[in-house]
């Protein structure tokens, strides 16, 4: 398709209005087409800008449960104001099934992939620990602040709601309630039990240093 060549031939976040005068698509056409290649996994949007996602980062088997979950993602963002993330394990990475965006969002390695290794993360540590909730700052992002929880379920949990935004925004109480207050909902109204694509744990070491 030519929409998404254009993009993997972009070298970053491209606007609607730029990809309609590359492909000599009206704008409406664009918009469906860039619907249609989200829903695939093809791309991310990140505000009013639209990204190629590498095919290396295909989201997990489990796909379908892992979408009813969206919405609630959806509801975190509003909760906090930051950049809210749904995550899996894949084998000895964490893939970010989903992701809303803030309006002012700190930028980290996993928004272009939609996947880190998980001993790097605060997420992987969530899903490998056994931990119930985390803060940290990244210390190769400096000034930005990352805050998770698992959500409840049978055993040790295997799905984690993060939060990231940069440091002066992020009230630690604040937005743990509401993520707490979200993975409730979630294990009420869309139970995750049984979603385990391919799991294994990573290895165990350290905590991480780098939130993503």
């Amino acid at each position: 398709m030519r929409l998404y060549a254009e993009l993997c031939s972009s070298c970053g976040p491209t606007h609607l209005s730029e990809l309609s005068r590359r492909t000599g698509y009206a704008k409406s056409t664009t918009h469906r087409l860039l619907k249609a290649l989200g829903s695939a996994g093809l791309i991310r949007r990140e505000s009013n800008s639209y990204t190629a996602v590498d095919p290396r980062s295909a989201r997990p088997a489990g796909d379908e449960r892992l979408r009813a979950l969206a919405p609630f993602v959806g509801d975190l963002r509003l909760h906090t104001g930051l950049t809210s993330s749904l995550a899996v394990l894949d084998g000895n990475d964490v893939v970010f099934a989903h992701r809303v965006y803030g309006h002012d969002h700190p930028r980290t390695s996993s928004d272009a992939t939609g996947r880190a290794r998980a001993a790097d993360t605060l997420t992987g540590q969530l899903l490998t620990s056994g931990k119930t909730e985390m803060c940290t700052s990244a210390r190769n992002y400096q000034g930005i602040t990352c805050v998770g929880v698992l959500v409840p379920g049978d055993g040790l949990p295997d799905v984690a709601l993060t939060v990231k935004g940069f440091t002066s925004r992020v009230d630690r109480e604040r937005t743990l309630f509401s993520l707490h207050r979200v993975a409730v909902a979630i294990t009420r109204q869309a139970p995750h039990r049984g979603m385990r694509p391919g799991r294994e744990r990573a290895p165990q070491g350290s905590a991480p240093s780098v939130t993503r």
